[in-house]
């Protein structure tokens, strides 16, 4: 399905005096809807109103407060990537911006963290013909805001999937039922939230040995390579620093390797993975633990392996074991991530390939709508 544009605001004449049809040409103000814009960023949606303030000449600048300002928010929300959220849940809540401009709400309730879900909802605004990259969160850094007569403002609606393993890939779907009160005023919308714009993923970044352990007298791409030694202390083992990776994913593990001639110890390749939770962490039984055994040549390795659907994290290390005779020297390492739409590249890193997921910044955008006075 696509993002339809289904848009309803009931808009109404803002500060005005009693007695003052807000349908007249004489109203001292008006709001005016000129756009909304909807954005998937990973598992957030962030909803943005571009509103115009008309007045009458001579009439003062809109002044907003917190105490200006409420939310009423209701969504039946699920998606079938994730198994918790495969029947569709109710998230609602009714929050003013006087308490605050940030509230969570309980999709899925548990004691266990790595069951429980919720769905953080967040209000904000700034004043400008151009929108926020990224709306700040502390209502303290937005309000008071003054608009102008005849310039613009932004509302932006954030709705982020708050669950440790789902949460950062998987936006929760469902059409939203948004209404905001802008004191005698109020917006009231449909959001089709009920299909993902792209598919989320995190960027697999390998860190970069230290120097003294890149080696420029053996390499398979200039201008050096990962080396290690049995004899030396330190040197018989590397890890690379953790990966942030999406669950029960598929990737592809190459490099190449050449262990010196007369090499007694073992040497190996090996991908852990774990789960962290926010307040533990677990080491999983996915990954596997390769040995190497080709001496005298550079040799490729390659492997592709499947995630567990619990994983969050991955770590890969290579290591001579069992003798403190030998070395070994890496090359070349990259770790591909082979999701269902692949948009990714690679660049020289030290001695690894970083490979950057690219995401999807498309952009949804609807114009029109209309102002409405709200109901006594």
């Amino acid at each position: 399905m696509r993002l339809a544009s289904a848009l309803v605001w009931a808009f109404a004449t803002l500060w005005a005096p009693p007695g003052t049809d807000p349908e007249s040409a004489e109203s001292p103000c008006r709001l005016v809807l000129v756009e909304r814009q909807i954005v998937q960023q990973n598992g957030r949606w962030l909803v943005r109103y571009k509103v115009r303030y008309e007045a009458a000449p001579g009439s003062a600048a809109l002044d907003l407060s917190a105490s200006d300002l409420a939310v009423d928010y209701e969504a039946w929300v699920s998606n079938s990537r994730s198994k918790p959220h495969t029947v569709p849940r109710k998230s609602h809540t009714r929050f003013a911006l006087s308490e605050s401009n940030s509230v969570q709400t309980t999709v899925i309730s548990s004691s266990n963290d790595r069951q429980r879900c919720r769905e953080r909802i967040s209000l904000a605004l700034s004043a400008g013909d151009r929108p926020l990259a990224e709306p700040t969160p502390a209502k303290t850094t937005f309000l008071p805001l003054r608009v102008p007569p005849g310039e613009n403002f932004w509302v932006y609606l954030i709705l982020d999937h708050d669950h440790f393993l789902h949460g950062t890939y998987d936006p929760l779907l469902g059409v939203r039922q948004f209404e905001l009160r802008l004191g005698s005023c109020r917006l009231l919308d449909s959001i089709p939230l009920d299909a993902e714009q792209a598919s989320s993923a995190p960027v697999i970044n390998l860190s970069t040995p230290p120097k003294e352990r890149l080696d420029p007298r053996q390499f398979r791409s200039a201008p050096d390579s990962l080396y290690l030694a049995a004899d030396l202390p330190g040197y018989q083992y590397f890890r690379f620093d953790d990966l942030p990776v999406r669950y029960g994913t598929q990737f592809r593990l190459s490099f190449w390797y050449l262990i010196g001639l007369g090499t007694e110890g073992s040497c190996h390749v090996r991908v852990m993975e774990y789960q962290d939770t926010p307040n533990a962490w677990y080491r999983l039984d996915g990954g596997f633990d390769d040995q190497m055994t080709l001496q005298g040549r550079w040799q490729r390795f390659e492997q592709t392996f499947q995630s567990r659907d619990e994983t969050t994290t991955m770590a890969l290390d290579f290591r001579i074991v069992g003798a403190n005779v030998g070395e070994m020297w890496i090359d070349d390492v990259e770790l591909i991530p082979l999701y269902e739409e692949p948009v990714q590249q690679s660049e020289k890193h030290g001695v690894g390939k970083r490979t950057i997921g690219h995401k999807d910044d498309r952009v949804i955008r609807t114009a029109g709508g209309k102002l409405a006075r709200d109901r006594p």
